[in-house]
């Protein structure tokens, strides 16, 4: 596969959605443009034009900032009926290890405090997978070097595709309804008040 040309002209981008290291992407099967969701970019990114070529490529993005001011979860789903409003049915995720905090995923070439938490990221995998639905996913930007001694990074990697695998297990026995939890696993139903 040709690898596309960056923003600047000269950048050559791997792989066909990776084009920010600090985003947790998210893609579709047939549709030309892919969305991403780039949750750390640095400023020098929106100074070389990267921001600017990815709205041209019509791609989407969510910084830090609004995930901060809106919460993960709302930017999830904006992000989520972007890719569905283009027509497609499932998601291709592509979970990039560098979107993750290094204190929950410390094992990567480009690590950038201020990121998501790894529950929040194992939650939103198997969400997608369960309510949306998903043709493939990867996990990039592991780097076993850079692992803390008890590879917490690479048990990240790794759980990212077992909740993907049980998101996709739900939604084969129909359970996609959102935030979908076991009430024996999560000590019994919801009261009608909410969380105690």
């Amino acid at each position: 596969m040709t690898e596309p040309v960056g923003p600047t002209g000269t950048e050559r981008i791997p792989g066909p959605i990776n084009l920010n290291r600090y985003a947790l992407e998210f893609a579709w099967q047939g549709i030309p443009t892919f969305m991403k969701l780039p949750v750390c970019l640095k400023p020098e990114d929106l100074r070389s034009g990267a921001v600017a070529w990815m709205q041209e490529q019509g791609m989407h993005s969510h910084f830090m900032a609004e995930v901060q001011r809106h919460g993960f979860d709302t930017v999830l789903e904006r992000a989520i009926n972007e890719a569905l409003s283009g027509g497609a049915d499932r998601l291709y995720i592509s979970v990039d290890v560098d979107a993750v905090d290094p204190a929950h995923a410390p094992g990567t070439g480009s690590p950038e405090p201020g990121g998501l938490t790894s529950a929040e990221v194992l939650r939103a995998v198997r969400r997608m997978c369960a309510e949306v639905g998903m043709v493939a996913m990867d996990v990039v930007e592991v780097s076993p070097p850079y692992d803390s001694g008890n590879n917490i990074t690479a048990l990240f990697a790794h759980r990212c595709v077992l909740e993907a695998l049980t998101g996709t297990a739900m939604r084969r026995l129909g359970i996609t309804g959102p935030d979908y939890l076991d009430e024996e696993s999560a000590g019994g139903p919801l009261s009608p008040a909410g969380p105690v």
